[in-house]
């Protein structure tokens, strides 16, 4: 799964593609839920859990990328 398919499905929102500088806490329906969802999916593709620092890296789309190894 790439980053911006996991970031909709953590936002409810229909598949679309996001340029990889994108905030993710400047996306439509972001809020800490949503990012709690977007640390469960990609602790769920990657088969562990994100460190502390990870989970505080996690800024733009690039970052959800980085995490999940392209």
């Amino acid at each position: 799964m790439n980053a911006s398919t996991l970031i909709c499905e953590a936002l409810n929102q229909p598949p679309s593609p996001f340029p990889p500088e994108t905030r993710l806490d400047s996306m439509p329906g972001f809020d800490s839920l949503a990012l709690v969802g977007i640390v469960v999916r990609v602790e769920s593709q990657i088969d562990r859990e994100l460190t502390e620092a990870e989970m505080e890296r996690l800024l733009t789309v690039q970052d959800v990328a980085d995490l999940l190894g392209g």
